[in-house]
């Protein structure tokens, strides 16, 4: 196996703006908008960012009645840091995690 398949995954802390839909009164869906949520993921890019369900989960426990959050996404990152090497996800799995 060679060095790079055996290693991990890198682990990332985001800084992220949000956008996200809610039903009000009349029923009629409000966008709202919400800078600077963090979080943590091994998902490199955006759009990776968007389709990991844990991610998302994480994304509507810090926006404002969350729970009623529609079609919630992330459309900036403001920070992409390193963190660490996953020791348990392998980097030549992330394909089959993320896509």
């Amino acid at each position: 196996m060679k060095k790079s398949e055996e290693a991990g995954q890198p682990i990332y802390h985001y800084v992220v703006d949000v956008v996200y839909q809610k039903k009000g009164r009349a029923k009629v869906p409000t966008t709202y908008k919400q800078f600077g949520l963090q979080l943590v993921s091994r998902a490199k890019t955006l759009a990776h960012l968007n389709r990991n369900s844990a991610v998302i989960d994480a994304m509507k426990a810090q926006v404002q009645g969350g729970h009623l959050a529609m079609n919630l996404r992330a459309f900036n990152i403001k920070e992409q840091k390193h963190l660490s090497d996953s020791f348990h996800h392998r980097e030549k799995d992330y394909p089959n995690e993320f896509s």
